[in-house]
């Protein structure tokens, strides 16, 4: 269990530090991260020796001492995530930052998003997880009528959108980059939002992404790179 955390916190630590780093100074992040880790740690084990000396062999209270102390080292960790501010857009940072841009409201920076993302309920839920991006085409348009349909609408889009069942299916055609999953993700949003009018959404994303993407820019976001890409561009399609 032990490895398995110090993997994880490996793997999390760097993108962390990169994200308090203001001018390229992640080396002097890294290094006050670690010296407040490992400064943290002795005091906890001179607490700890220290209460474990004062409670002696009772295993009730010394169970009790451990759940309230890790409780608070829980809660203390669940603050500081909420501390740590990502510019990139995911899916929940991007239904966030879309509701307000279709409602006209003020873009929320990544500060403001930092505090209203879900860290410890699973983060993708009520954030269009019926939109599948970056589809493959046979599971986007499952017979030849709905194919044919499909790439006469988006016949000059790089990407394309159906939808069936309550779920919507985005193919990105060859040469789609992070402002087109965007584009797409917008469209998913207004898609949501506008009782299921696939059309009127597709138009609306194709009025306003510019527009969207420069004022997401001004309040402090990254569009250049997106954590959609990590999956949603590896299916790509030619029409």
């Amino acid at each position: 269990m032990k490895g398995v955390a110090g993997m994880t916190g490996t793997a999390t630590r760097h993108a962390i530090y990169k994200s308090l780093a203001l001018r390229d100074n992640q080396g002097d992040i890294a290094t006050k991260g670690e010296s407040q880790g490992v400064t943290c740690k002795m005091i906890g084990l001179g607490l700890g020796i220290g209460v474990s000396t004062m409670i002696g062999q009772k295993y009730a209270v010394l169970l009790a001492a451990y759940s309230s102390f890790a409780v608070v080292h829980l809660l203390g960790n669940w603050q500081s995530m909420k501390c740590v501010q990502f510019s990139t857009i995911n899916r929940q940072r991007g239904s966030i930052v879309m509701d307000s841009f279709m409602a006209n409201e003020p873009i929320p920076t990544p500060y403001d998003v930092s505090h209203m993302e879900r860290v410890v309920f699973p983060p993708w839920k009520k954030f269009n997880h019926h939109v599948v991006l970056g589809s493959s085409i046979s599971q986007a348009t499952p017979t030849t009528k709905i194919l044919n349909e499909a790439t006469d609408a988006f016949a000059k889009s790089p990407y394309l959108a159906t939808s069936r069942k309550g779920r919507m299916f985005v193919v990105f055609r060859e040469g789609a980059t992070a402002e087109d999953v965007l584009s797409a993700y917008l469209m998913s949003q207004r898609y949501a939002r506008n009782g299921n009018d696939l059309n009127e959404a597709s138009n609306y994303a194709k009025k306003n992404t510019r527009r969207f993407i420069t004022t997401i820019r001004k309040a402090g976001w990254k569009t250049e790179s997106s954590v959609f890409l990590l999956n949603v561009l590896k299916n790509r399609s030619v029409w």
